[in-house]
């Protein structure tokens, strides 16, 4: 019954794309096989998302085409997190190749790369999450590279690692998108060190951003919990440290604008 609802091309869109998840949900590949290649973009989208619910070769090499051959970024991006469930070597194979430089626009299929390396990569799969892109640097790939510094086991080498993304999160501190300020506040919240505390409190005292505010007091207060877990502030004393420094910057600037105004 499912099958035929799959396959026949006068049903509702909408049966055949939950005929395809039902299928996927029973790990049947065999009947989803076919429709890999069916010509309507939504058709492909749910069937390769259901492949990622079953399993052996055919399966696996479905959705490694999909990733290679289809025209469609997003069906490329769904079929490689399928493909991540079936075949995890081959998915993060297919993940490096596509980030490398030149290869991907920020995109569905980029997003999905990145997100890969985030969850199966290694340290020396950082260097692609890392590069600017040719737009700007793709906020998907700040988050990844973070969630992969953070899978690593020994403190040292999350330590080591987490320099290098804090670094390069920090240089997007005065992108014009809001989202993307957002994204390197809550990557600095996973990675950043000591180094970043300045340019928080910096942060702090320009904006004028409810969220951005409040992105900048839960970063310093995650950075103070990994340099000194034995005594926190909590997030309001975290704020009110803040403002505080902002106070007396404030002040240091009256006092200077002062001298400069003596005769």
């Amino acid at each position: 019954m499912l099958k035929a609802i799959l396959d026949d091309d006068s049903a509702p869109m909408a049966h055949r794309r939950a005929a395809a998840a039902a299928l996927g949900a029973q790990a049947a590949a065999g009947p989803l096989l076919g429709q890999a290649t069916a010509a309507a973009p939504s058709l492909r989208h749910a069937v390769v998302g259901a492949l990622g619910g079953c399993t052996g070769t055919a399966a696996a090499v479905a959705l490694a085409t999909r990733v290679r051959e289809d025209d469609n970024p997003d069906i490329q991006g769904a079929a490689l997190l399928a493909l991540a469930k079936v075949d995890p070597e081959e998915a993060l194979a297919l993940a490096r190749r596509l980030a490398r430089p030149g290869d991907i626009e920020d995109d569905r299929r980029s997003d999905a790369a990145y997100a890969l390396l985030g969850r199966l990569g290694a340290p020396g799969d950082l260097r692609p999450l890392l590069r600017p892109q040719p737009r700007r640097l793709s906020s998907s790939a700040l988050r990844a590279a973070a969630r992969l510094v953070q899978r690593q086991p020994a403190a040292e080498e999350r330590a080591r690692l987490g320099a290098r993304v804090a670094r390069v999160a920090e240089a997007r501190r005065d992108d014009p998108d809001l989202r993307t300020r957002q994204a390197m506040l809550g990557v600095l919240r996973e990675v950043g060190d000591a180094q970043s505390l300045p340019l928080l409190a910096q942060l702090s005292r320009r904006t004028t951003l409810p969220s951005v505010k409040a992105g900048v007091a839960a970063a310093t207060f995650e950075i103070h919990a990994r340099q000194q877990p034995a005594a926190l502030p909590s997030p309001n004393a975290e704020a009110a440290r803040l403002e505080a420094i902002e106070a007396r910057l404030d002040a240091l600037e009256a006092a200077e604008a002062d001298l400069h105004d003596r005769p």
